[in-house]
């Protein structure tokens, strides 16, 4: 299986994790949960994640370029870009060639990885 036929099927797994866990999550809610009356609670929403592949590591700078599929809640397309990681000492684990899952926001008008995940 080729490197992208494999990020396809990750991508389709991680959705397919994505929409366990927040039924989950709701049914959680709604079972172990006890209203006010009047009140109303939304679940906190779970972190969108995205698959990529690190193309390369800055550990001096705590960086890493990656080759990733869309960013659904940022509206980026797929591509190739730099993003720092909010644990820069993460990046001593991190090579080129991993897959990986991560999450990203805009913080200070940077992109950053939040969190990362070898796959």
């Amino acid at each position: 299986m080729n490197r992208l036929n494999l990020l396809g099927v990750l991508a389709a797994a991680a959705v397919a994790l994505s929409a366990g866990a927040a039924g989950a999550a709701g049914a959680a809610g709604a079972i172990g949960s006890v209203q006010a009356p009047g009140q109303a609670s939304a679940p906190a929403p779970l972190p969108e994640y995205t698959l990529g592949e690190i193309k390369s590591v800055d550990r001096e700078r705590g960086a890493v370029i990656v080759k990733h599929g869309p960013i659904r809640h940022l509206g980026m397309p797929d591509m190739t870009m730099r993003f720092r990681l909010v644990d820069q000492a993460r990046a001593s684990s991190l090579r080129s060639g991993d897959v990986v899952r991560f999450h990203a926001e805009k913080r200070n008008g940077m992109l950053v990885i939040t969190e990362v995940a070898r796959l």
